[in-house]
Formats: structure tokens, sequence, C-alpha cells
């Protein structure tokens, strides 16, 4: 027998649970409106300490976290209170979440209506990945001087982010580097390619 079988909430969880195992979704909407202020505490709390505190970020993980309790509503153990059992999973979510976003970050995926609000006030659309083609001709050694006329044209600003690809720095050691945030440093990559892509075209490299 639990030590908690005295307390009233922890019987009344019990109850809901059971009934929510036994197909009632009212006993579980129940349970998600006694508990959804202390996960969306325990989620504003752990993504706002790791830099991720925003309302879509704190939102659809709070979802998420109720999500994975109903999946794993039926492993959940008498001897423990429920609170301490949905707060180990809601980390878990939170944890996932973190994960999900740094890959995010990483891969620079911005929705395109979504505008990036950096110095370059106007973009306001995706910024696409280099084409294949284009990223070739940069690494080329065999076209290596005609590259180099072709980023003298360039903005200094964009063939500053230039030859820092060239030398194989990531977008986060750029703006590091530059001091600009990574939405304006691959906003600045995106424009020189584009640019020296048309030159280099002209010239008959690409």
């Amino acid at each position: 027998m639990s030590k908690y079988t005295e307390d009233s909430g922890y019987m009344e969880d019990l109850k809901l649970i059971d009934q929510t195992l036994k197909g009632d979704n009212e006993s579980f909407r129940k349970l998600v409106k006694k508990y959804e202020k202390m996960v969306w505490c325990i989620c504003s709390k752990y993504l706002g300490e790791r830099g991720y505190k925003n309302y879509h970020n704190i939102k659809l993980t709070a979802q998420n976290t109720f999500i994975r309790i109903y999946k794993y509503l039926k492993t959940f153990k008498e001897e423990s209170k429920f609170s301490t059992w949905f707060y180990t999973i809601a980390i878990r979510v939170c944890k996932d979440r973190i994960e999900e976003l740094g890959k995010e970050e990483k891969e620079q995926a911005y929705s395109i209506n979504e505008p990036i609000l950096t110095e370059d006030a106007e973009i306001n659309r995706q910024i696409p990945d280099y084409d294949p083609e284009v990223e070739e001709a940069w690494i080329n050694k065999e076209k290596s001087r005609k590259l180099n006329e072709v980023l003298k044209s360039l903005k200094e600003e964009h063939r500053e982010v230039i030859e820092l690809v060239r030398q194989g720095h990531s977008y986060k050691e750029i703006a590091k580097k530059i001091d600009k945030p990574i939405g304006t440093v691959k906003s600045r990559i995106n424009r020189a390619i584009r640019k020296a892509q048309e030159i280099l075209k002209e010239r008959g490299v690409l």
C-alpha cells in the first residue's frame, strides 16, 4: 500500500488515472486541468534557464508533456506520487525539445512565414541553403583565381563572410568572429553567393 493513501489529492489522481485507462477521456481532461499550470511552470523554468523561453516553445513542450503522459499513463506505479512521476516526464520532454531546437538552429531552418529579425530588416523570406553547384565552385581550386577576382567585386561585408566560409568556418563561428546574429551571417552569405553566381555564369565559370 502506498504511503500516500491518506492524501485526498493522491487518491483523486488514482481515481482519474484508473478511469482514464478505462477509456474515460473526460477524466484525463480533469488531470490536465489540475496539473496544467504546474507543467507550464516546469517547462517555462527549464526552457528559460537554457535560453529557449518563449510562448511557442513553452506551449508546445507542455502539450507534448501531456501527450506523453497519456501515452505512458499505464506505466505509472502507485507507490509514487503522480506529480513526481509526471515531473520526470516533463523534464524529459523539455530535454527533447531543447535537443530539437538545437538541431533546428544548426540547420538554420527558418520559416518562410516568419521574418528573421536582424539588422537586415528586409529578410522576410526563407533563406535557402547552398546550391550544390555553387558550393562546388567555391571550393574548386582550379577556379580559385577567377573566384578571387569575383570576390573583389563584392561588398566588403559579403566578401568577409565568403572568405570565412572558404576557410571552413561554420555559421556559428562566423557570427562570433564578425559579432553578428547567425541570421545576418546566413543572409550575407546567401546574397554574396547569388551575386557571385551571376558573375561566374556571365564569365562561363559555372
